[in-house]
């Protein structure tokens, strides 16, 4: 049986799973033509500014694109280069030496400096009761309402589609319960919060690791009922193992911090 996230309440997080409600494309060359996630599944991730929080707005980041040539209705589509996480040029989030239950592993740290180290996600209705003119409302309704719409009723589930060998996912708790270990992934209710917990064994290889995930509305077609939502594009989690300093690197650094200790004190 598939993992089962409960309900929670909060304000806002890094990460949304919502549902696209744009019809067309508004602009650019794929201009008029019918948006490719229109009704599918999306994974988010949250631009907020405290200081200016009528700018907030998502980036979706497991959309489907137009690629090529318009040719109309037969424009090739693929799924964006610009689904990866941290995004941009920041760098993959650094697995560290963990604590408690991950004591002998290297984890991510949350770090609120850090938005993208803040592995939460919720549904993007979380944020549908705030009133006008706060942070939370803004973020809801950027994009011209894209992502407004409910996921009430579906069977959404998050799916592991790949990861790096060495790379798992455990719960906040407990490393070895492996939230993705079912082929139909993490199944997620109505309304939902839950948190990614990625490791790696304290002796894992330096190098980057990544983790590919895409997202799915198992609702069967039923005539006359709801259409399930369309699948979202993948998606994918980068983290970054770096080497521990050699004997010889740290016998070098504490001369060099001795001598200058020296120098200070004469």
């Amino acid at each position: 049986m598939s993992a089962i996230i409960a309900t929670s309440a909060s304000a806002m997080v890094s990460y949304y799973i919502g549902v696209d409600n744009r019809t067309t494309i508004p602009s650019g060359t794929y201009m008029g033509l019918a948006n490719p996630n229109f009704g599918n599944l999306t994974f988010l991730y949250a631009h907020t500014y405290t200081d200016t929080p009528n700018i907030n707005h998502y980036h979706s980041k497991s959309t489907i694109v137009y690629t090529g040539p318009n040719l109309g209705a037969g424009t090739a589509t693929v799924n964006t280069t610009n689904n990866f996480l941290p995004e941009g040029s920041a760098p993959p989030l650094l697995l560290q030496a963990g604590v408690g239950a991950y004591a002998d592993k290297l984890v991510n740290i949350p770090d609120p400096a850090n938005p993208f180290s803040m592995l939460d996600v919720e549904d993007t209705a979380k944020l549908s009761s705030f009133p006008a003119g706060t942070p939370e409302h803004f973020l809801f309704t950027s994009s011209a309402m894209r992502w407004v719409g409910s996921i009430a009723g579906a069977d959404v589930h998050m799916k592991l589609v790949s990861a790096t060998p060495g790379l798992f996912f455990g719960t906040g708790t407990d490393p070895n319960v492996n939230p993705f270990e079912d082929a139909d992934g993490l199944h997620l209710e109505d309304s939902f919060r839950f948190s990614l917990f990625p490791w790696v064994a304290n002796t894992a290889a330096p190098g980057d690791y990544r983790a590919v995930f895409e997202l799915e509305d198992e609702r069967p077609a039923v005539v006359g009922g709801p259409s399930p939502f369309g699948d979202s594009g993948r998606f994918e989690f980068r983290f970054r193992v770096i080497p521990e300093p050699s004997g010889a690197a740290l016998t070098a650094i504490a001369g060099a911090l001795m001598a200058l200790r020296r120098r200070r004190n004469r």
